[in-house]
This record gives C-alpha cells, structure tokens and sequence, in this order.
C-alpha cells in the first residue's frame, strides 16, 4: 500500500522517476543490506530528488529598537507578524502578535510595565 508524502510534509512537486527509483529500488535495498549507512544515505537523496521540499528562509536577524523605559529591547520576527522582544537586563522574553517591530515593542514595554508593577524585576530598570 502507497501513501501519498505530500500529505505528511510541504513537498514542492513530485517527480516520478526519481519516485520509481526510490520506491523499487532504495527500500529492498535498506532490507537486504540490513539498514546500511550507505543504504540509508542512498533513501534519503533519492527521496530528496523524489520530492523536493521547499527549504524554510532562515530567520531574520535581531532588531535592537529602544523604548521609553527599558532601554534597546532585541525583536527578532518569528513568522508573518509574530515577534519575539528581549529585554537584556532581567533575561525575559515576550512572544507577541503585531504588525511590525514597532507594535511589538509598545505591547512588549506595557509587558514589562506590569512586571515592574508586581515587583518581578527590581525598579533600578527603569
């Protein structure tokens, strides 16, 4: 029985060759070989030309963007409008929804107002 890879993972396309060539020959190869280095090696690049999938963008670089209280905070975006903003000082980070790094970190400093309201960092932050 054949399932379908795509439904497991974001392959790009699926190219049949390669696919025949995986499945008739690297599979009774990993069998007989007894799951050889070699023969595993030889599954995993014929599955990779089998179905190419699409290589994730690497992540974007921190921002140091100041703010009013606490001095530059680091925002690294995480995905289509989700931020993460550090605050260096007490070593916390806050994992936001906003619409670009500015937004993050007014909603990151309103944060980090309140855990300075219940004594969670010392006031010599600010």
């Amino acid at each position: 029985m054949r399932t379908d890879p795509r439904a497991a993972c974001a392959n790009a396309e699926e190219r049949f060759i390669w696919a025949f060539v995986h499945d008739a020959i690297c599979h009774p190869l990993m069998a007989i070989t007894n799951w050889s280095r070699l023969s595993v090696r030889f599954h995993d690049w014929t599955s990779w030309r089998a179905w190419p999938r699409v290589v994730p963008a690497a992540a974007d670089p921190v921002m140091p963007l100041p703010s009013r209280h606490h001095g530059p905070l680091e925002v690294r975006s995480l995905g289509p409008g989700i931020y993460a903003v550090r605050h260096p000082a007490i070593n916390h980070t806050l994992h936001t929804y906003a619409k670009d790094g500015i937004e993050a970190v007014e909603i990151a400093e309103r944060w980090f107002d309140s855990l300075a309201e219940v004594g969670i960092h010392p006031d010599g932050l600010r």
